[in-house]
Protein backbone atom coordinates (compact mmCIF):
# COMPACT_ATOMS: atom_id res chain seq x y z
CA UNK A 1 0.00 0.00 0.00
CA UNK A 2 1.59 3.26 -1.09
CA UNK A 3 2.07 5.94 1.53
CA UNK A 4 0.53 9.29 1.03
CA UNK A 5 2.74 12.32 0.97
CA UNK A 6 1.01 13.68 4.05
CA UNK A 7 2.11 10.68 6.16
CA UNK A 8 5.74 10.79 5.06
CA UNK A 9 6.89 13.41 7.58
CA UNK A 10 5.20 11.53 10.42
CA UNK A 11 6.70 8.22 9.34
CA UNK A 12 10.10 9.83 8.91
CA UNK A 13 9.90 11.37 12.39
CA UNK A 14 8.94 8.03 13.93
CA UNK A 15 11.76 6.26 12.09
CA UNK A 16 14.27 8.88 13.22
CA UNK A 17 13.08 8.52 16.83
CA UNK A 18 13.32 4.72 16.70
CA UNK A 19 16.72 4.83 15.01
CA UNK A 20 17.96 7.37 17.53
CA UNK A 21 16.91 5.18 20.47
CA UNK A 22 18.40 2.05 18.93
CA UNK A 23 21.68 3.78 18.11
CA UNK A 24 21.88 5.31 21.60
CA UNK A 25 21.38 1.86 23.14
CA UNK A 26 24.01 0.31 20.87
CA UNK A 27 26.53 3.12 21.27
CA UNK A 28 26.39 2.89 25.07
CA UNK A 29 28.35 -0.35 24.76
CA UNK A 30 31.32 1.42 23.14
CA UNK A 31 33.92 3.17 25.27
CA UNK A 32 34.40 6.87 24.81
CA UNK A 33 37.75 8.58 24.66
CA UNK A 34 37.22 9.71 28.24
CA UNK A 35 36.48 6.15 29.33
CA UNK A 36 39.65 4.93 27.66
CA UNK A 37 41.73 7.69 29.24
CA UNK A 38 40.26 6.88 32.67
CA UNK A 39 41.04 3.17 32.19
CA UNK A 40 44.56 4.03 31.04
CA UNK A 41 45.18 6.07 34.19
CA UNK A 42 43.81 3.28 36.39
CA UNK A 43 45.93 0.65 34.65
CA UNK A 44 49.07 2.78 34.93
CA UNK A 45 48.37 3.31 38.62
CA UNK A 46 47.95 -0.40 39.21
CA UNK A 47 51.10 -1.15 37.20
CA UNK A 48 53.06 1.34 39.30
CA UNK A 49 51.73 -0.25 42.50
CA UNK A 50 52.69 -3.75 41.31
CA UNK A 51 56.11 -2.50 40.20
CA UNK A 52 56.69 -1.01 43.65
CA UNK A 53 55.67 -4.28 45.31
CA UNK A 54 58.04 -6.22 43.06
CA UNK A 55 60.90 -3.79 43.69
CA UNK A 56 60.32 -4.04 47.45
CA UNK A 57 60.48 -7.82 47.17
CA UNK A 58 63.68 -7.60 45.10
CA UNK A 59 65.21 -5.26 47.68
CA UNK A 60 64.48 -7.84 50.34
CA UNK A 61 65.98 -10.64 48.24
CA UNK A 62 69.08 -8.60 47.37
CA UNK A 63 69.52 -7.82 51.08
CA UNK A 64 69.27 -11.53 51.92
CA UNK A 65 71.84 -12.36 49.23
CA UNK A 66 74.22 -9.70 50.57
CA UNK A 67 73.86 -11.17 54.08
CA UNK A 68 74.54 -14.69 52.78
CA UNK A 69 77.60 -13.47 50.89
CA UNK A 70 78.96 -11.80 54.02
CA UNK A 71 78.29 -14.92 56.10
CA UNK A 72 80.03 -17.02 53.45
CA UNK A 73 83.11 -14.78 53.53
CA UNK A 74 83.22 -14.96 57.34
CA UNK A 75 82.77 -18.75 57.25
CA UNK A 76 85.57 -19.09 54.67
CA UNK A 77 87.90 -17.00 56.81
CA UNK A 78 87.09 -19.04 59.92
CA UNK A 79 87.64 -22.28 57.98
CA UNK A 80 91.09 -21.10 56.86
CA UNK A 81 92.05 -20.18 60.43
CA UNK A 82 90.85 -23.53 61.74
CA UNK A 83 92.64 -25.40 58.95
CA UNK A 84 95.90 -23.64 59.81
CA UNK A 85 95.41 -24.54 63.49
CA UNK A 86 94.63 -28.18 62.68
CA UNK A 87 97.60 -28.42 60.31
CA UNK A 88 99.86 -26.95 63.03
CA UNK A 89 98.50 -29.41 65.59
CA UNK A 90 99.00 -32.33 63.19
CA UNK A 91 102.64 -31.35 62.72
CA UNK A 92 103.19 -31.03 66.46
CA UNK A 93 101.49 -34.39 67.11
CA UNK A 94 103.61 -36.05 64.44
CA UNK A 95 106.79 -34.70 66.09
CA UNK A 96 105.64 -35.85 69.53
CA UNK A 97 104.82 -39.31 68.15
CA UNK A 98 108.26 -39.55 66.55
CA UNK A 99 109.90 -38.58 69.84
CA UNK A 100 107.86 -41.12 71.80
CA UNK A 101 108.68 -43.84 69.27
CA UNK A 102 112.39 -42.94 69.40
CA UNK A 103 112.57 -43.27 73.15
Amino acid sequence: MPQSKTNQPVVQAVLEEVLSRVLDEKLVKFATKQDLEKNKIEILGQAKEYRNQIMDRFDSIVGDIADLKQENEIGTHQYRELKETVDDHEERLAKLEQKSLAT
